[in-house]
């Protein structure tokens, strides 16, 4: 039973170390928090003024990492644009 409770509060720890932000600054292609010079690794989660979201997306180290998805003000997805950062292929992609 300890082992159980263990591993759930590890889970719920490192599920909860992600970090969520609605605005970032670009600079130099960088993306960083408002008033910060580290580089944002973490959740980017923006909305419209009626609550809906407008785009979904991964940062590391400032820039995007795996999918971004994106959304008309009425809520439906627009469509997902998806970023590859392997040694042997630079890009990104759209996803209808």
């Amino acid at each position: 039973m300890k082992t159980i409770i263990l591993i759930l509060t590890s889970l719920l720890f490192l599920t909860g170390c992600e970090k969520e932000v609605s605005v970032l600054q670009k600079r130099g292609g960088v993306a960083y928090e408002v008033n910060s010079k580290t580089p944002f690794t973490g959740k980017l989660v923006e909305e419209y003024a009626n609550g809906q979201k407008k785009v979904e997306g991964n940062y590391k180290n400032g820039k995007s990492e795996g999918l971004e998805t994106y959304w008309h003000e009425n809520g439906q997805e627009s469509f997902v644009k998806g970023t590859t950062r392997m040694a042997s292929q630079m890009g990104s992609c759209l996803v209808a």
